[in-house]
């Protein structure tokens, strides 16, 4: 799925395997657009909350004959807000809107978040996101139970079903995703990928966490003097989890393989002085050639912490006993 940037006007040219995206709810007049629902929040990672809140903005959708659009934010709040305490996005905005449009969405409405937008009372909030457009019509509205808007987050689900009366529009709220007693969020899954607890964070998720990036040369080394050739994968989607080996899949050319990664600053040859972590991915099918294509790697469990070897032949050892533990783990979970 490729995209493109928005223009100036909020529009962008589309694709059949795209969602539309705008800027503004205005901005769907172009795309004809005239009754919409729309599902508001951040989104981030789509997960099974998400889902949730999604699957019913459908529904809705589908009764008054709307389409159904998500509604989120950019940047994050508390990246504008709270800063320093800003949280990492679990996916680009990129892939939020690929998984959007997945969940069927026909379109994503990104508000630009300023802080003359935060500072804005609930019903100013409304008019300025929902109902800032003469052509576009809202017919229903869906969100958390939990969702807060406005200055100092003074909108709740009972503003929001007392503006549906008086305006006319379809309100639910959405009771959120519990798993295990806990509250569904991407804080709870940031913190599971954080500790190396992948089956909570793919649980939580609906579906596999994944790292997405490009391939790009490494330190050369795996192959010359370990003897299992690695793509380095440059992330640009995914934080990157805890540091160690993962058993896993990996996604390119319309092809899965399984694999093994290892995740941090190979601490064995300390002379390279990595200054950020790496994503190495084995492939355990073959060696394939893979500079410059597009990795979506699949993490299914976490296999032991890096750790420092005396020598490159006591790692090449390891290696193998990781590579073999990883091919009989994903025979059972792929």
């Amino acid at each position: 799925m490729k995209f493109e940037s928005e223009s100036e006007t909020g529009t962008r040219k589309m694709t059949d395997q795209e969602i539309i995206c705008v800027s503004s709810i205005d901005g769907l007049k172009t795309h004809h657009m005239t009754d919409i629902a729309v599902a508001a929040g951040i989104f981030d990672g789509v997960h099974s909350g998400h889902v949730k809140l999604l699957a019913t903005l459908k529904t809705l959708a589908a009764g008054l004959h709307a389409d159904p659009v998500a509604m989120t934010f950019y940047p994050h709040p508390r990246e504008l807000l709270d800063p320093r305490n800003a949280p990492p996005m679990l996916v680009s905005f990129e892939r939020k809107a690929e998984l959007l449009r997945l969940y069927g969405m026909k379109a994503l409405i990104r508000i630009p978040f300023t802080r003359e937008f935060a500072a804005l009372k609930p019903e100013e909030f409304l008019k300025t996101s929902l109902f800032s457009s003469e052509f576009v019509r809202l017919r229903g509205l869906c969100v958390g139970s939990a969702w807060r808007f406005g200055a100092g987050g003074s909108g709740d689900t009972s503003f929001l079903a007392r503006a549906a009366e008086e305006r006319h529009f379809e309100f639910l709220a959405v009771e959120e995703q519990r798993d295990h007693g806990e509250v569904v969020s991407s804080t709870l899954i940031r913190r599971a990928i954080a500790e190396g607890d992948i089956p909570k964070a793919n649980r939580l998720l609906g579906r596999r966490y994944q790292l997405i990036g490009e391939v790009r040369h490494g330190m050369g080394v795996a192959g010359s003097r370990l003897g299992h050739p690695t793509a380095n994968l440059d992330v640009s989607s995914g934080l990157t989890p805890k540091h160690g080996v993962y058993a896993g899949i990996a996604c390119f050319d319309g092809e899965r393989h399984p694999a093994v990664a290892n995740i941090g600053f190979a601490p064995t040859f300390p002379g390279y002085g990595l200054k950020k972590a790496r994503v190495e991915i084995h492939l355990l099918d073959g060696e394939r050639a893979l500079y410059g294509k597009k990795i979506a790697f699949e993490l299914l469990a976490f296999l032991r912490e890096e750790k420092r070897f005396d020598n490159p032949e006591a790692l090449a050892g390891q290696i193998r006993i990781d590579a073999d533990r990883a091919s009989r783990l994903l025979e059972t979970l792929s």
